[in-house]
């Protein structure tokens, strides 16, 4: 920071990087925030500033500044986190929005059940080594953090050799979700409407920033192929 500067200029400044920081950040502690909520975001302001509090008393000049900046830097990304947490993306809610106004809402079969129930909104015909994209009729937004996954039902796959292609969802799709089928058997598969085609599951995710280095850390394995490790 240049010290010939105005305090507003010096504060404008600040604000300027923090923003840009923010950007960095918030993949490395957006997620945490999340879980912990506003009560998480509270722990981390308190602590930066006691932190700032035993620095001051150093009376250390060049810390002393450096130190403001830093916090007022940190203190702008936490505000910013727990302004966040209150926007209605960033909840364990699965919001699901029909397309069609008579689709089925995804639904778990149990209790104990990993994935929810994906329904057809259509009579649809997969031919025998064919495939087919089948309409749910539903939209969604997925809670923070989390991709859907959307998988075959066992029963399907194993009785009539049905399986399930292109099974990403991504976080910022709020398209419709269409289930696209493969038919590895040479009969005719029929969906009715309103009958259960796939599941959806919902999986925690992280999208690290990408960083090209010259050199990755050893490891045992190291460059062994497949089959390296033994039987």
């Amino acid at each position: 920071m240049k010290y010939n500067m105005s305090r507003v200029e010096q504060l404008e400044t600040i604000q300027a990087e923090a923003r840009e920081l923010f950007k960095r950040k918030n993949a490395d502690y957006g997620d945490a925030f999340a879980t912990s909520g506003i009560i998480g975001v509270l722990v981390r302001i308190q602590d930066k500033i006691n932190r700032f509090i035993k620095i001051t008393k150093r009376s250390v000049q060049l810390v002393d500044d450096e130190s403001v900046r830093d916090t007022l830097m940190d203190l702008h990304n936490y505000a910013a986190m727990g302004v966040m947490l209150d926007e209605p993306v960033k909840t364990n809610t699965l919001k699901v929005r029909k397309v069609i106004p008579d689709a089925t809402l995804p639904r778990r079969s149990s209790d104990g059940a990993v994935g929810y129930d994906l329904y057809s909104s259509c009579d649809v015909a997969v031919y025998g080594r064919g495939q087919a994209l089948v309409d749910t009729g539903i939209s969604m937004t997925l809670p923070f953090g989390t991709y859907g996954r959307v998988a075959p039902r066992s029963g399907l796959a194993v009785k009539n050799g049905i399986n399930v292609g292109a099974g990403v969802i991504d976080p910022d799709y709020t398209g419709e979700v269409k289930v696209l089928l493969f038919n590895h058997s040479d009969e005719i598969f029929w969906i009715k409407r309103g009958d259960r085609i796939a599941q959806l599951i919902i999986e925690k995710c992280d999208t690290p920033i990408v960083e090209e280095v010259d050199m990755l850390d050893t490891t045992e394995r190291g460059q062994g192929g497949f089959g390296s490790t033994g039987r």
